[in-house]
């Protein structure tokens, strides 16, 4: 049996559910260490930590992309 994968698009998404800093850092077209900054301000959605990482939830970060 293959192991299965953690992260799968969301419907209507061509992208993973769960996005990693850099990933949010190319949608914002900012430095990672911007998006860490902005998201201690409060300034971005606040992430979901598993173990080390943290992860946003695509829909939050393209609610935020829309305004």
């Amino acid at each position: 049996m293959t192991a299965t994968r953690t992260r799968r698009p969301a419907a209507g998404h061509d992208r993973p559910t769960l996005l990693t800093v850099g990933e949010v850092a190319d949608l914002l077209r900012v430095s990672r260490d911007t998006a860490y900054a902005w998201t201690g301000e409060g300034k971005l959605p606040k992430p979901i930590r598993i173990g080390r990482r943290l992860l946003w939830r695509a829909e939050d970060i393209d609610d935020l992309l829309r305004g």
